[in-house]
């Protein structure tokens, strides 16, 4: 497990289509700004899930044929897990979830990258890391991705890298085989797509 997680909450939302709207509008319910309120609603009924953290918020979308859980990784500090339908978090060969890295000295997503790598191959030498294409979401938000053989269960990951004010969001996949792992990148390049940052609120500015 990397460092520097974040205890957040995930709270999965059912699509507004089948619910009664809220009462008063988003920005107001959730402390957000009327921009913010309307992302976040539109994200809502489209049938994402809401992941919160300190002051700040993004909604995210289980891939087709794949389940978000909010509860099986938390013993493990892993806010959500996702895994194929039919399938469970102790038992899936095919996994994904979500990690945050807080910026806590205003780093750059480059330095933080390099100590995420850095913390990893403390615990597995013989890592291997090569650059993936960047994925760019359905909000034109771009994902810094890497590759990694040789680590945790020797499975085969990717991890996705989203820069933010306050944080690092990271989105990662994992597979037990390499063939699995070509088959479902597809998937994991969908819920990167699906990522949707609502912002910050209720949290004072960060000096420079």
């Amino acid at each position: 497990m990397r460092f520097f997680l974040l205890t957040i909450l995930v709270i999965s939302l059912i699509s507004c289509a089948t619910e009664k709207p809220m009462s008063v509008p988003g920005d107001q319910a959730m402390g957000l700004t009327k921009s913010q309120g309307d992302n976040f609603m539109s994200a809502i009924k489209d049938g994402s899930s809401m992941v919160f953290g300190n002051g700040y918020f993004f909604c995210i979308k289980a891939p087709s044929g794949w389940t978000i859980d909010q509860s099986s990784g938390a013993n493990n500090g892993l806010p959500a897990v996702f895994y194929e339908e039919g399938n469970s978090w102790g038992k899936a060969s095919n996994v994904m979830y979500t990690q945050i890295w807080d910026k806590e000295n205003n780093d750059s997503l480059e330095s933080i990258i390099e100590q995420d790598i850095k913390n990893y191959k403390k615990g597995y030498p013989g890592l291997v890391v090569e650059d993936k294409p960047d994925i760019v979401t359905a909000k034109g938000i771009i994902a810094k991705v890497k590759g990694f053989t040789g680590g945790s269960k020797s499975a085969y990951e990717a991890i996705a890298y989203f820069d933010e004010p306050r944080i690092v969001v990271m989105l990662i996949f994992q597979s037990l085989n390499k063939d699995d792992f070509d088959k479902r990148y597809i998937a994991f390049n969908e819920l990167i797509r699906s990522y949707n940052y609502i912002g910050e609120f209720g949290v004072p500015p960060k000096s420079n």
